[in-house]
């Protein structure tokens, strides 16, 4: 079955899945900042950006991928106000198809634009 989507639902699909792979990444900064403290701490060293700036170059890549996990929510939530019911019901069925989008967009599930 071929499901047409607007172009409002598509670009709340992408922007989803862009999300779930900030909140991915925003993981692996998290844990990558606990290792790279750990590592500094065994050998008893400072992150030298932190003593420059004040602030590490994780812990700036940590707070710019809030920020933008924060804008892609919010813009998600404004492009759903507009939305009728059978539209977000075609949403949610193709959000919970996990070969309905790849890292490029759509995939080959029969799904057009």
């Amino acid at each position: 079955m071929t499901t047409t989507l607007t172009d409002r639902q598509l670009i709340l699909l992408e922007t989803n899945a862009a999300r779930d792979k900030a909140e991915a990444l925003l993981h692996g900064l998290m844990q990558a900042k606990e290792e790279a403290e750990r590592q500094l701490a065994e050998h008893e060293q400072r992150d030298p950006i932190k003593v420059v700036t004040g602030r590490s170059s994780i812990d700036s890549a940590i707070s710019t991928t809030k920020r933008m996990i924060q804008t892609l929510n919010r813009r998600m939530a404004e492009a759903r106000r507009d939305l009728l019911d059978e539209d977000m019901a075609i949403l949610d069925e193709m959000s919970s198809d996990d070969d309905f989008l790849d890292g490029n967009g759509l995939a080959g599930n029969g799904t057009q634009r």
